[in-house]
């Protein structure tokens, strides 16, 4: 069931990961609440180990339908949380799909994560505003211009893309 499929993300071997990952998102209806509820609850268990909570986030973006709320929420949450990078960027990239645009729920929280000194979560941030905001959003505008300054290159080709 899928259950024990999203059950199976938490303790299976890393190398199985991926493959549990496509599993779940081939066999789930886009937006099945099961699955979706499933999912943004591993995201969050702190016990879980770090790559079944970056599984999950990924598998969570894949099956999601744009606008959940529940799913918005859970992601913001571990994007803004005492979470890794790791687990912040890939929340940053995952919300970045989910929330409808003009969210400022994610713009808040992507703002934010622009100050990390990880370049991931920086690029992931930029990247969320960007399918995010609207065209001509003066707050998205003003961070992807911003930075377009940055001392990663990686951030900078990002913030050039969303400008």
């Amino acid at each position: 069931t899928m259950g024990s499929l999203v059950g199976m993300l938490s303790s299976c071997h890393e190398a199985a990961r991926e493959e549990v990952k496509d599993a779940i998102a081939a066999l789930a209806i886009r937006g099945d609440h099961e699955t979706v509820q499933r999912l943004s609850s591993l995201t969050q268990r702190v016990d879980a180990n770090e790559g079944a909570r970056l599984a999950a986030t990924a598998t969570l973006a894949r099956v999601c339908e744009r606008g959940h709320s529940n799913a918005v929420e859970v992601l913001i949450s571990n994007l803004s949380g005492p979470n890794s990078d790791a687990l912040k960027a890939a929340s940053a990239a995952a919300v970045g799909e989910v929330a409808s645009k003009g969210d400022r729920r994610v713009v808040s929280a992507a703002l934010s994560g622009l100050r990390s000194p990880d370049w991931n979560l920086r690029l992931s941030c930029i990247m969320a505003l960007g399918a995010v905001c609207e065209r001509g959003d003066k707050v998205a505008a003003a961070a992807a211009l911003a930075s377009t300054a940055d001392a990663d290159a990686r951030v900078r080709s990002g913030a050039v893309w969303v400008v």
